[in-house]
Parts: C-alpha cells; structure tokens; sequence
C-alpha cells in the first residue's frame, strides 16, 4: 500500500503535467488561430489581387461593344 504522503505528491505530479499539457495545447490553438487568420488575410488578399487582374485582362482583351 502505498504512504498517503506519496500518494497526494503523485496526484500533485499528474495535475502538474495535466495543467502544463493544457497550458501547452492552448498556446497551440492560439497560434494555429493566428496563423489561420493570417492565411485568410493573404488568401483575400491574393483574391482580390487576381480579380483585378482579370478585369484589367478582359478590359484590354475584349472590345468595347461586347461590355
């Protein structure tokens, strides 16, 4: 049987690492939110980016009677 001293620092050691592991999975979510954000940023960025350059394309291509 195991002393009640060892017992209450065993359960102290395991809610250390569990908290240090939540700890650890909140940065992670933290910074995968910020990277996907950045990547949305980027993509509507790029988005918009190749509208325009469609527009400017079809507006030099195509002749004016068909706008």
């Amino acid at each position: 049987m195991t002393h009640p001293r060892k017992r209450s620092w065993d359960n102290l050691r395991k809610a250390t690492a569990t908290c240090q592991s939540n700890l650890s999975i909140q940065q992670r979510r933290a910074t995968l939110e910020s990277e996907s954000k950045r990547l949305r940023n980027s993509n509507e960025s790029l988005s918009s980016f190749c509208n325009l350059r469609h527009t400017i394309w079809r507006a030099r291509m195509v002749p004016e009677k068909l706008w």
